[in-house]
């Protein structure tokens, strides 16, 4: 079985972080995590902020020169914990003022039309991307 550090190495990028979903890794090394990898050449990448269920990074590309914020989540699956994710989203969002590129796994949806969830959880999710 190939460790984390090795299939890094094999899709051919030199820096990586990851974040691990505790609950999950204790089970199986690798699984319930995040991993950010990018080659050094194209840009540089500085750690802001991390959790279990996110990555902040501040992107500055070395071709255009401009910089940028760009944050990976995995939300819990259970709606009684995501909170805390909006919460950390919702400081981040507060506290920058360049662009920003946020994806991932948010596990819920922005409008209820979308699927059958509760109002409260929909609206927590666009209270946070507001």
């Amino acid at each position: 079985v190939d460790s984390g550090s090795d299939i890094i190495n094999k899709l051919g990028f030199s820096h990586s972080i990851y974040v691990s979903s505790a609950l999950l890794s204790v089970v199986l090394e690798l699984s319930g995590g995040i991993w950010l990898l990018w080659k050094e050449e194209a840009c540089v990448i500085e750690e802001v902020q991390s959790s279990s269920r996110t990555i902040h990074v501040l992107v500055s590309d070395k071709k255009l020169g401009h910089s940028w914020m760009f944050s990976v989540v995995y939300a819990w699956a259970q709606a009684c914990h995501r909170h805390e994710t909006w919460q950390e989203f919702t400081e981040i969002a507060n506290s920058i003022s360049l662009p920003w590129l946020v994806m991932g796994d948010f596990n819920t949806i922005f409008d209820p039309a979308e699927k059958r969830v509760s109002l409260s959880q929909t609206e927590a999710f666009r209270t946070c991307t507001d």
